[in-house]
């Protein structure tokens, strides 16, 4: 007998251990296997094929190979032998490998095995066998990314390559890697259409703030069905991206229409609509998902925030007075009643509360962290940074942007060696300032252009009063070579820009502007990078945006009428805007405080702003009465003498056809008596216009004149108010609300026999003026400088209280004399006329870009009231 030879055994003998192995094999008890083949002849090829699989599956590949290598191999041992190769990392399996290799890969799914050598035959399997779905999905679960570069050459059907493609996508997706998610959601596409993998692509999409991309894939699904909902909420969010809020909003409401108990579509609302300026709105519809089952602290936040926005103070004063008793009485904690408190702009109070509570120190980690967010919101920075240092722990819940901007804080008064805030707040604001002087800055004006900006062409005096300018600017009217208009919020447009022939005005949205700047070279450079920083610490977003299109547009000289007023300044100043003038549209903000502790720390930031840029000699400020340049004047800290008075311009022209039957017109469409005494107004249904005191107004008007009627344009929050106060006085049925009115105002004050203004506040309204051009006499509230807009002692009233007995009395002073009326129609036209005229204001305007003004147009002189009609001084 050779001594290569195994020695002889029986064949009945071997066969038996053979099948004692393979019964202890599929035990799963491989180790017992191998000592029983131990014991059989190692040279048969039998011996060695059930040995190696016994190794294989306790993953000795190795100790297999060499096994199998040992001897010749037929088919069967060489099987085998590619197996352990690929799970070794070594070699390829064959087309006949796919059946062992595939029960290989269940034996180690059922041990629970992964790792390199499962990876490995994967691998190995997918390339012998392309069309193996059960090997792709393997891929697909246990390394989607490796599966991402594979499944190209998968070659299934395109419904069997969309459904891996979308597993890599939703693996993706569960693992936060959202741009390899769109990448398999936008494969599973290219192989099937469906629904469900265009949804869920767009939510990725949204997720990565790629609003109008997800918007492209939703518009080509159906909204009905049952997954309506999710589409539509789909749907706002992307129009929300996108920053197309009535999109969003019409969205939501479809949302509503399917599910209107549906809290995330009713918060969606609430924000388009504020987003809207359609705070009434916003108001209810925040409501509603305050009241909602699953509402959370954030939807009363969110109350408490618009009560704040829509200047509803009383009302958010109860709100947070029931709120305080509730605390007081247990029932409220004082995280939630401090973060209610914080949402109403009132960080300070809020501090307050949680130091009372308790010991922070030793106090919770989210009191701690809300705290911190108080300081932060106070722009606190000092006190900000120090609690952090101390407290570490309550860093954890800020915001990546407050975080950033509590360490930039504190590198600067470390350099600066500051330790009071105010103090760092006033350093910051002059660095600002100093950055005009960097070279990188250069700035090259196109000589005599004229750039007006203003937030936006919506219904407002001050943006009537923009487009006045602009448009007889562009008319040729003062002889200015070029008119631009920069509109830098909001794109809706009341007024028409109505440019005729010749007319020269060019009009810029912020948002197309700020795209084409994307990307130049300023925008790399390290001053404007500073800027970013810098504006953010004092909340002064959008400088860099107004920098940067005052460089694209590069105006000679630049006119501020409404907007970001501090932003405006400092970007000017580094822009390097050779004149710049700022033309206050109201009196000082101490008017219009809403009790926030926000609201008035931006306006302080405004005033230092504005005090820091004055004496740089290139910025002259204005306002359009009197009483304002004095007030502002003071509140700035400047020479009265350099507040310039630039009267409101009115364009009689725009205000519509002046014919008497257009006001018959308006009266019968409204149901008003021809022969009726009317009292009308023009105003915003706003806290700061108080329509209650014009309401309580009439309805003593009413009770004295049965036959007495009122016509009310404009519309606010609010209008539902107002209505509910005249049905209880039982006047609603003579009270007229046509809501607002963007053309043909003529018409309306034509309707009038009397006008009312009743608001708290007031520069110079531009609807007195009107209401006296037309030739109805006014009865308004000693707001401001309204007494500068009155023409004549006979054409205007006005009430030293607020009274509505008082304004009563007065508007039935007009009631009971119609020769007193005929006359103010006859005379207070053409002192309107000549004091407000649009050429005054273009005359004005002019002036304050004179580096040589005359006398007159620096110093206005004081005006005085005569017994009969006296034209008064232009400018």
């Amino acid at each position: 007998m050779s001594p290569s030879q195994p020695p002889r055994q029986s064949s009945d003998a071997n066969r038996a251990l053979i099948e004692r192995a393979r019964g202890l094999r599929k035990q799963a008890r491989w180790e017992a296997a191998l000592e029983v083949l131990a014991e059989g002849p190692s040279g048969y090829a039998t011996v060695r094929l059930e040995s190696a699989r016994n190794l294989l599956a306790l993953q000795r590949s190795a100790e297999a190979l060499a096994l199998l290598g040992a001897h010749p191999m037929r088919e069967p041992e060489r099987q085998l032998a590619r197996l352990a190769g690929v799970l070794q990392g070594e070699g390829s399996l064959e087309a006949g490998d796919v059946k062992l290799a595939r029960a290989h890969l269940r034996a180690m799914e059922a041990q629970g095995i992964t790792g390199f050598g499962r990876e490995m035959l994967l691998r190995a399997l997918y390339a012998a066998a392309p069309d193996a779905f059960d090997v792709a999905r393997r891929l697909v679960d246990g390394w989607p990314e490796e599966a991402e570069a594979l499944l190209p050459r998968f070659e299934g059907a395109a419904a069997t390559r969309a459904a891996l493609w979308l597993r890599v996508a939703r693996r993706r997706r569960g693992a936060g890697d959202l741009a390899g998610a769109s990448r398999g959601f936008a494969a599973a596409l290219q192989h099937e259409d469906a629904p469900e993998a265009r949804l869920a692509a767009a939510e990725v999409l949204l997720r990565r703030n790629r609003g109008a991309e997800a918007l492209a894939l939703l518009k080509a699904l159906d909204t009905g069905g049952s997954g309506s909902v999710r589409v539509g909420i789909a749907r706002a969010r992307a129009h929300e991206a996108a920053r197309d809020f009535p999109g969003a909003l019409r969205c939501w409401r479809m949302v509503l229409d399917l599910d209107p108990a549906n809290l995330a579509a009713l918060r969606g609302a609430a924000r388009a609509l504020q987003t809207d300026k359609n705070l009434a709105g916003a108001f209810a519809t925040a409501r509603r998902a305050m009241r909602h089952p699953e509402a959370d602290f954030s939807d009363v936040r969110r109350v408490a925030r618009l009560l704040r926005v829509m200047n509803r103070n009383a009302v958010l004063d109860r709100f947070l007075a029931r709120a305080a008793h509730r605390h007081g009485e247990g029932r409220l904690g004082a995280h939630a009643f401090a973060w209610l408190l914080l949402a109403s702009d009132l960080p300070g109070r809020a501090e307050a509360v949680l130091r009372a509570a308790g010991d922070l120190e030793t106090g919770s980690a989210e009191d701690r962290a809300l705290y911190l967010r108080c300081l932060i919101a106070r722009l606190d920075y000092i006190a900000a940074a120090a609690f952090l240092a101390a407290h570490p722990d309550a860093g954890a819940a800020l915001s990546h942007r407050d975080r950033g901007r509590v360490a930039t804080a504190e590198a600067l008064a470390r350099d600066w060696d500051e330790t009071d805030n105010d103090a760092l707040h006033g350093r910051i604001i002059a660095r600002m300032l100093d950055l005009g002087r960097d070279p990188r800055f250069g700035y090259d004006p196109e000589p005599g252009k004229m750039l007006l900006t203003c937030s936006s062409l919506g219904l407002g005096g001050a943006e009537r009063q923009t487009v006045n300018l602009a448009q007889a600017l562009a008319g040729g009217m003062g002889g200015v070579a070029r008119t631009a208009l920069l509109v830098t919020a909001r794109r809706d447009t009341s007024y028409a820009l109505r440019n005729g022939a010749g007319s020269r005005l060019d009009v810029h949205y912020m948002r197309e502007v700020d795209a084409v700047c994307d990307g130049d070279a300023l925008s790399e450079s390290s001053p404007f990078e500073e800027l970013q920083r810098l504006e953010d610490l004092l909340d002064l977003g959008g400088t860099t945006a107004l920098m940067r299109a005052f460089r694209q547009l590069r105006p000679e000289m630049l006119s501020y009428r409404v907007g970001p007023v501090a932003q405006t300044v400092i970007a000017s100043v580094i822009a390097g805007v050779p004149r710049t003038l700022i033309r206050f549209g109201s009196m000082t903000r101490r008017h219009q405080s809403n009790g926030s502790e926000l609201f008035d720390l931006r306006e302080r930031i405004v005033t230092r702003v504005c005090r820091a840029a004055a004496p740089r000699g290139a910025i002259t400020f204005a306002s359009n009465s009197r009483m304002a340049c004095d007030e502002w004047a003071d509140q700035i800290g400047l020479d009265p003498a350099r507040m310039r008075l630039i009267r409101n311009g009115l364009d009689e022209a725009g205000l519509g056809d002046p014919a008497p039957e257009r006001a018959v017109e308006v009266r019968r469409a409204l149901g008003i008596p021809a022969d009726a005494f009317v009292v009308g107004g023009v105003f915003r249904f706003e806290p700061v216009k108080d329509p209650m005191l014009w309401i309580e107004t009439v309805a003593r008007v009413a009770s004295a004149l049965p036959d007495c009627h009122f016509l009310l344009v404009g519309h606010g929050p609010l209008r539902e108010a107002m209505l509910r106060r005249a049905e209880e006085g039982g006047f609603a049925y003579r009270l007229h609300m046509p809501g607002a009115v963007f053309s043909g105002l003529r018409a309306y004050y034509g309707a009038m026999n009397a006008f009312l203004l009743t608001s708290h506040t007031e520069s110079l309204p531009n609807v007195v003026i009107e209401a006296q051009i037309s030739g109805v006499p006014v009865v308004v509230t000693n707001a401001g400088g309204v007494r500068e807009g009155i023409a004549t002692d006979e054409s205007g009233r006005v009430a030293e209280g607020r009274s509505p007995d008082e304004l009563a009395a007065l508007v039935q002073g007009y009631h009971d004399d119609p020769a007193l009326r005929a006359r103010v129609a006859r005379e207070a036209p053409e002192v309107i006329r000549e004091r407000f005229s649009v050429a005054q204001m273009v005359r004005s305007t002019l002036a304050c870009f004179d580096p040589h003004p005359r006398a007159e147009a620096t110093a206005p002189t004081r005006l005085r009231h005569a017994s009969r009609p006296r034209m008064a001084r232009t400018f």
